[in-house]
């Protein structure tokens, strides 16, 4: 059977082009980041959380593995640059939703392409769906956020009213640093369930997610020893080498994306034509 599944995948990879996909996947993360960015910190300032200190996110993600040192590096930059800026809220929405939603678009049509399906959906019915899986994956993030910057606050409070003992605190703790990673299967296991146009089930797209999850970590630990180690974007980008290591790595990641949707695909058309 493994030598059958990975004859299979290879004959896809041959056909199907995901790379393009992954490129046009890269585009529109890096179009919708930074405006989120503004608007996350257009609404911190706005809520008075200035008493919070907010490179604990940066830090917890540096420990958490998951992205690259380096692109955190650049993020925590234009943070901190974009932080004092006061303009529209409402531009910053429409950017967001525009760019995240094409790229959850884009996310369809490759998915359709794997799965060897048409596109039954109109226009309009494909437009709400990616507005609703990017305000969905929005209000993911901004949850994950809460539980990183509240996260200890709220466990010291929930574990003294139940009077449970530091065991139990150390375990959420640790649950808080393994959020990340959670976070990040959670993700790849909905993306795979909801967007394709066909009736799947959570153990058909199980598989999948769990190996998009594993190699986009173990990618970006490549991808930061390389880049902390022997790359030197500076020297030929100048000062857009921080962007240009962000846009590699979101390719890279997308393009684990897509191979997990041709792994579940694969795994799928198996079980029904074996």
């Amino acid at each position: 059977m493994f030598k059958e599944l990975l004859l299979r995948m290879f004959r896809r990879l041959r056909h199907d082009d995901i790379t393009a996909y992954a490129a046009q996947i890269t585009f529109y993360i890096v179009l919708s980041l930074f405006p989120f960015l503004l608007l996350l910190t257009n609404i911190l300032s706005r809520l008075d959380f200035a008493s919070f200190d907010l490179e604990s996110i940066f830090d917890m993600l540096r420990s958490s593995y998951v992205i690259p040192s380096a692109a955190i590096d650049v993020i925590e930059t234009v943070f901190s640059e974009i932080r004092l800026v006061n303009n529209s809220l409402s531009l910053y929405i429409v950017v967001i939703i525009w760019s995240a939603s094409r790229g959850v678009r884009a996310i369809m049509t490759g998915m359709q392409m794997c799965y060897r399906t048409r596109e039954s959906r109109s226009l309009v019915v494909k437009f709400l769906l990616s507005f609703f899986y990017t305000i969905s994956f929005a209000i993911m993030i901004v949850l994950f956020l809460v539980l990183v910057f509240f996260g200890d606050w709220f466990g010291q409070l929930l574990f003294s009213y139940l009077r449970l003992n530091q065991l139990y605190i150390w375990i959420w703790n640790l649950f808080r640093y393994l959020t990340p990673v959670l976070f990040m299967l959670v993700t790849y296991l909905l993306l795979y369930r909801a967007i394709p146009n066909k009736p799947l089930k959570f153990r058909n797209v199980f598989v999948g997610a769990l190996f998009a999850t594993v190699a986009s970590f173990l990618v970006s630990q490549l991808f930061s020893f390389y880049v902390g180690r022997f790359a030197n974007y500076s020297a030929l980008y100048g000062s857009i080498s921080g962007i240009i290591v962000i846009l590699l790595w979101l390719y890279f990641i997308s393009n684990i994306l897509m191979l997990g949707v041709e792994l579940n695909a694969v795994l799928y058309e198996m079980d029904e034509k074996p």
